[in-house]
C-alpha cells in the first residue's frame, strides 16, 4: 500500500448514490486553518458511512482520524479513544476484489462521546492486521 494522509476532523457532507455514499467533505471544526477535503469513498466503507450518516449515533458526530492515499480515495477511519494510544474503534477497507471492511472494536456504532479503547485482544487482531495489509 501507499502512503497514507490523515485528516482529523468529521464528515460535513455527503454525496451518495442509491444507499451508498460516493464522495464525503470532511472538515474540522476546531481548526479553521485546515481545509475542507473532499475523498472518494467505495465499497463496503461507503455503506458503512451512508448507514452511520443515517443515525443519530454519537460517532457521526466525533471528530475522528480519516486515512486517504494519493488518489483521495478513502482506506480506513480510526476513532480515537479515551486513551492517546489505543483507538477506540477502527474501520478498513479489504483490499480488491472483496472491498469489504473489516472493523476492529465495538461492531455496533458509538454511542459515547468519549469512548472506551478497543479491548487488548481486538487491538493486537488490528496490529496484526495492520502488518499483514501494509496498512
Amino acid at each position: 500500500m501507499s502512503r497514507l494522509y490523515r485528516y482529523h476532523g468529521s464528515i460535513s457532507g455527503m454525496m451518495a448514490q442509491g444507499q451508498t455514499a460516493r464522495e464525503i467533505t470532511l472538515y474540522d471544526s476546531n481548526d479553521d486553518r485546515q481545509a475542507p477535503t473532499r475523498l472518494n469513498v467505495y465499497g463496503d466503507l461507503a455503506k458503512y458511512i451512508y448507514e452511520l450518516e443515517m443515525t443519530d449515533a454519537e460517532e457521526r458526530y466525533l471528530d475522528v482520524d480519516y486515512y486517504y492515499d494519493r488518489l483521495l480515495t478513502l482506506v480506513r477511519i480510526e476513532i480515537p479513544s479515551s486513551s492517546p494510544n489505543i483507538p477506540a474503534k477502527v474501520i478498513t477497507r479489504q483490499e480488491l476484489p472483496k472491498m469489504g471492511v473489516a472493523i476492529f472494536g465495538p461492531q455496533e456504532y458509538i454511542t459515547t462521546p468519549e469512548p472506551e479503547p478497543m479491548s487488548q485482544e481486538q487491538y493486537a487482531a488490528w496490529r496484526e492486521w495492520k502488518n499483514n495489509n501494509n496498512g
